[in-house]
């Protein structure tokens, strides 16, 4: 069985035929994936992908090409996952800042490369 340990299912690319591809995964051999939020918007839609498919789990982060003087990834973010009653699998281990700071136009954004 394939563990895919890094996924990003919930991008436009997918729109069309999202359900599909995902719904045929265990029948292709991948058992679990681990979908991957950028930023907050891509982080509620892996939430939602994780309480659909049980072989889902989502890891929420913050790509340093997203981040703004005041934008940060709230740490209550799996509580709020979790507040409409959903069974979103998002693992507490799996929260974090992601990317490669020392990307050229990082360095053109001073506050990134922290």
């Amino acid at each position: 069985m394939i563990f895919d340990t890094h996924a990003h299912y919930d991008d436009e690319a997918f729109d069309e035929d999202r359900e599909a591809l995902l719904s045929g995964l265990t029948k292709r051999g991948i058992g679990t994936v681990v979908n991957v939020g950028a930023d907050m918007e891509s982080t509620k839609t892996t939430i939602e992908l994780t309480k659909r498919y049980p072989f889902i789990y989502g890891a929420a982060g913050v790509h340093p090409g997203h981040v703004g003087p005041h934008q940060h990834l709230p740490v209550g973010v799996r509580a709020g996952a979790d507040a409409d009653g959903g069974d979103a699998q998002l693992g507490g281990d799996a929260f974090g800042r992601l990317g490669r700071d020392h990307l050229q136009h990082h360095r053109e954004r001073p506050g990134l490369l922290q």
